[in-house]
């Protein structure tokens, strides 16, 4: 049977880290995608939560009991050292505070924590001497000792070590001096410091610090086993060579996460220097930026075995070259890894896999020369790609070579925004096999979108691309591969201008969620494929509900279904969701776009989206307390068909089954109030909606000048409304035709409805204030 990234059981379920009494689970898993894990899309990091700094543990060593000053010019190497040295193996902590501690290299230890406070800083030395070269072992055992020499803080075999306090650690990268002339990494690596490096140790923590300004690559764990990286301010600006952010070389058992991390070169690196190689990593919920060079990556130096790895829930805010790189290059056999929940924005080369070779270049051991590695079993879904930059020559690539193919590598649920801009295509890309790997090496490729050659069984699934300049190129193009793609759409042109106000910045969903378990009732089979043209969505046989949660401070448990218009063929989610979302989140208002069925075939549309709108009424109220809102402010807003939608949702809706084997069926799908904008009749008359005394409150805006959606309609709503006795507003405009309550765009009075909305909202008892206010 073949394995495959998300079917595939580990024999490692978990580990955990237990030092100076605080416990770390590790949790990979098998990673098997379950209906839960389909119906959670997590795009990109969530808010990096404050840290939780402890105490030092105690015994503490005071440095500046052992002489230390503190005040930024004294060196303080020899104090923080005895202290360093009383410390070790008492499970106690070094502790800095108070000052700006100036010391050249040190020498952590076992069974220690070295403590830098909140009001304390640890200031790398200026001079050559005060980095002397260190390495722990020869360079026939590891290669990436030809470069890992010295640094501020070095530790080998320091087992139970951490690193904590609040503080910053600063290497003033800029202003130190190095023994030789030249500035190029192939010059003067080995003898520029970086801040922190540890091998060979086990059980270390690194936590809650700034580390900023290094000279060489900022921290360098190799060898190590059950390695916490977490809440780390990481700067590595671009006023120098290869200063990466963090390197992870031949380690097994590494949590990495609510790091934000900027930096010259890669951001956050996995390597394998020898025949180690990599095991069990965990890289979740950071945000990452790169000046110069990649942002999340595996390799470039790949010798040994690099397995396991789980990149979750990551955010990407730029970088020069790759967003995220997967290589190997140097012999190492990559598989099973899973990147799930990524937000890349501003990268010129999104996805960058390559499988290559330069057997000359690198060596495990004098007797060692590797042949050709392996890519196989990846897994990438859950991805939003935005704003790509040309800088690189903007691309996707999945490349192996002839003599190492690629295989079984799954790209699914990818939304991407490419540059475009051709108006030819190119030839074939000439690429050597043994070339550096930097991810532009393809050009302009002959597929604006990806490139995939000597590759197999390559699946490319619920792909969603387009280019923000025409481009004369397809989005998919290989060679010598075996490519499957499923309900992929090529969106061609993204048009913004007509479709947003000035200065609209697209809002990215916290999820997006499928609306039903499997396929929505009554599935047409063999229907037309969804298609995405002018930012509107076409043929939609899969319902969904994205998500849109206001910051917590300001949430105030109101939430608002929206329903866009399109004559239920199409969806402007553009216009009528995506352009209201921070107005409505600013109020603290929780925003859920309904991506509701449309015509795709021989479907009964209008009773495709009632049981759309009814599940997503019943799905909010089922999941409330995760999303903190309040399951008896749950609101439904309509734009023209999508308001005939809301029309027939309030009067239609039911209690719901309390016997159901479903639970999101046990829930009520009556809306707590309704908004219908330029509501259409779709043919019926308000005879044809049997609305009843609980009907949900109503608010109703109209142009006088819509032909559309005749004001004769609204005005029939209202006026069975209040012979009812429910509460209801009619708001009129005298000018602006169908597009009158455009938000923002439309001029008039018809654009800026949310204020009489608000006030309306407030007098019949939801709550439209932030939670502060």
């Amino acid at each position: 049977m073949k394995m495959t990234p998300y079917v595939r059981k580990h024999s490692i379920l978990a580990w955990t880290i237990l030092i100076g009494g605080l416990t770390i689970s590790h949790p990979l898993r098998s990673d098997s995608i379950t209906a839960k894990d389909l119906s959670l899309m997590a795009l990109g990091a969530a808010p990096i939560p404050s840290p939780k700094i402890p105490p030092p543990p105690k015994p503490v060593f005071n440095v500046q009991t052992y002489g230390a000053k503190g005040d930024g010019s004294s060196y303080d190497t020899e104090a923080i050292q005895k202290a360093i040295d009383a410390c070790a193996g008492t499970g106690g902590s070094v502790y800095l505070s108070n000052g700006k501690f100036l010391s050249a290299a040190l020498e952590l230890k076992s069974n220690m924590t070295f403590y830098v406070a909140k009001d304390a800083v640890l200031l790398g030395g200026l001079e050559p001497e005060d980095y002397p070269e260190v390495i722990p072992y020869t360079t026939n055992e590891s290669v990436g000792v030809i470069w890992n020499r010295r640094s501020l803080l070095y530790a080998n075999q320091a087992h139970g070590l951490r690193l904590d306090g609040g503080g910053i650690i600063d290497g003033r990268g800029k202003q130190v001096k190095i023994d030789g002339t030249g500035g190029h990494m192939a010059a003067n690596a080995g003898k520029r410091p970086s801040l922190l490096r540890i091998f060979q140790s086990n059980n270390v923590i690194v936590h809650n610090l700034t580390i900023q300004n290094p000279r060489m690559w900022t921290m360098v764990y190799e060898r190590c086993q059950d390695l916490l990286i977490e809440h780390l301010q990481v700067s590595a600006p671009a006023y120098y060579e290869n200063l990466d952010g963090m390197d992870i070389c031949d380690c097994s058992r590494v949590i990495i996460r609510n790091c934000v991390i900027e930096s010259e070169d890669d951001s956050i690196c996995l390597k394998s220097h020898s025949l180690t190689g990599l095991k069990d990593i965990l890289i979740t919920n950071n945000i990452v930026t790169c000046h110069r060079a990649n942002a999340i990556k595996i390799g470039t130096a790949t010798l040994g075995p690099i397995e396991d790895i789980r990149i979750r829930n990551n955010t990407i805010r730029s970088a020069l070259f790759g967003g995220l790189c997967i290589e190997s290059v140097d012999g190492s056999i990559i598989s099973n890894v899973v990147v799930r929940g990524l937000e890349i924005k501003q990268a010129g080369q999104p996805i960058f896999i390559r499988l290559a070779h330069r057997p000359d270049w690198r060596k495990a051991t004098p007797n060692h020369r590797p042949g050709p590695g392996a890519i196989s079993d990846l897994l990438i879904e859950d991805v939003r790609i935005t704003s790509t930059h040309d800088q690189t020559k903007a691309g996707n690539s999945i490349t192996g070579i002839r003599g190492a193919r690629l295989r079984n590598i799954t790209l699914r649920n990818i939304h991407i925004e490419m540059p475009g801009g051709l108006t030819g295509i190119p030839a074939t890309p000439n690429v050597s096999d043994n070339n550096y790997p930097q991810s532009n090496i393809f050009g302009h490729a002959p597929a604006y979108g990806f490139y995939v050659r000597h590759a197999d069984n390559v699946t490319l699934e619920n792909i969603s691309i387009g280019f923000l300049k025409k481009d004369a190129r397809k989005w998919l193009g290989f060679e010598d591969a075996s490519v499957e793609t499923k309900n992929c759409i090529d969106r061609r042109l993204i048009s913004q201008a007509a479709n947003h106000p000035r200065n609209f910045v697209r809002p990215e969903p916290s999820e997006i969620v499928a609306l039903w378990q499997g396929d929505a009732p009554g599935l047409v089979t063999n229907a037309n494929p969804e298609t995405y043209v002018n930012e509107r969505y076409q043929n939609v046989s899969v319902p969904q509900l994205l998500v849109y949660l206001p910051p917590k401070e300001k949430a105030n448990g109101t939430s608002l279904i929206i329903c866009a218009g399109g004559a239920y063929s199409h969806l402007a989610m553009c216009i009528h969701v995506e352009n209201v979302v921070r107005m409505l989140n600013d109020r603290g208002i929780t925003v859920f776009g309904l991506k509701y069925r449309t015509r795709y075939g021989k479907n009964d549309v209008v009773a495709d989206a009632l049981a759309d709108g009814k599940r997503a009424v019943r799905l909010v109220r089922s999941r409330a307390a995760e999303w903190n809102i309040n399951p008896d402010r749950v609101g439904v807003q309509g734009y023209s068909a999508g308001a005939n939608l809301c029309l027939n949702l309030i009067s239609h809706f039911d209690k719901g089954d309390a016997n159901s084997a479903d639970p999101v069926e046990r829930f009520s799908s009556r809306p707590d109030f309704c908004v219908l904008m330029a509501a259409w009749p779709n043919g019926k008359t308000i005879d044809n909606f049997p609305l009843g005394r609980n009907t949900p409150p109503t608010w109703l805006a109209i142009a006088r000048d819509d032909t559309t959606a005749p004001i004769a309609f609204s005005q029939s709503i209202d006026d069975k409304l209040k012979g009812l006795g429910v509460a209801r507003e009619l708001f009129v405009v005298e000018t602006g035709g169908h597009g009158a309550f455009h938000y923002d765009m439309a001029p008039g009075p018809g654009g800026q409805w949310p204020k009489p909305l608000f006030a309306w909202l407030d007098k019949v008892g939801i709550r439209t204030m932030p939670s502060k206010e």
